[in-house]
């Protein structure tokens, strides 16, 4: 009469169990490390709550961003910046924040005299104090922290009266040297333009 196999059956399961198990952690790694690739942390978010009183027209800048410390003298290239504006009604009525809100990101170099305290809110002139220099942040820009600290700032300004929000801003960047590590970091503001009324006293 032939054997029979007589495997207790936790000895028949282990090696099948075992297989799972490594496939699932090598899954499970790969999706992190496509999730590291794809989202960059290399900027540390500022003073992103609050609200600024101006009138129609009036420019207001905001802190948005800079160097995490870490990553200091590094060069960030950027291939895409998106504005999230939230939902607005102006006197009863929805109207286009493309055509009411100007709204984009620019690049402050610091004057290494004068350390970067924006907050929410500041005006032009108090600009002029922190930054040796601007330039607006386009596709293709970079953020270049290896001669002298440079900063993310928000420049809003609109035109008609009334309440403006932001939501976030999202930013399409490479690390030069990390390796090349590209993908989006969004950044979440909740910030209010308001031209519609006075400053509270």
């Amino acid at each position: 009469m032939a054997d029979t196999d007589v495997s207790p059956p936790a000895r028949q399961w282990a090696r099948p169990a075992l297989v799972a198990v490594l496939v699932l952690g090598l899954l499970s790694g790969v999706v992190a490390v496509g999730y590291w690739w794809t989202h960059p942390q290399a900027l540390t978010s500022q003073f992103l709550d609050g609200a600024a009183y101006r009138g129609p027209g009036e420019e207001t800048y905001m802190a948005l961003a800079d160097v995490a410390p870490l990553a200091d003298g590094e060069v960030l290239r950027f291939s895409e910046v998106r504005i999230d504006r939230g939902a607005v009604t102006i006197d009863g009525r929805d109207v286009d924040l493309d055509r009411q809100l100007r709204a984009d990101v620019i690049v402050c170099v610091d004057d290494p005299n004068e350390p970067l305290s924006l907050g929410g809110g500041a005006s032009a002139l108090e600009l002029r104090e922190y930054c040796s220099d601007v330039r607006p942040l386009l596709p293709g820009g970079r953020l270049d922290g290896r001669d002298q600290a440079e900063s993310l700032l928000l420049r809003l300004s609109a035109e008609g009266r009334g309440l403006f929000e932001l939501d976030g801003v999202s930013l399409d960047y490479r690390r030069a040297g990390f390796l090349g590590q590209r993908g989006t970091q969004r950044i979440s503001v909740n910030f209010t333009l308001n031209t519609r009324d006075r400053m509270p006293n």
